[in-house]
């Protein structure tokens, strides 16, 4: 069995062309066409994952002085 490091396999995944599952039929769409989508569905996700970074910064912040409670046994 092969081993093989994590992060050579996130950059493989990250380099890979888009699953045909994550958008159906894109494959079939000319090279232009499919490259306007792909830049379309990147510009809009990156700004949804730059606005839930501060968000869960300020929840982890507002989580710390939290008291800790033991389960319960029943």
């Amino acid at each position: 069995m092969k081993r093989q490091r994590v992060g050579s396999s996130l950059v493989e995944d990250v380099q890979a062309e888009p699953r045909e599952e994550v958008l159906p039929g894109l494959h079939s769409l000319p090279d232009a066409v499919r490259d306007s989508v792909v830049a379309a569905y990147q510009r809009a996700l990156t700004p949804v994952f730059l606005y839930l970074v501060p968000l869960f910064a300020v929840g982890v912040v507002l989580a710390l002085p939290l008291p800790e409670k033991e389960l319960a046994d029943t």
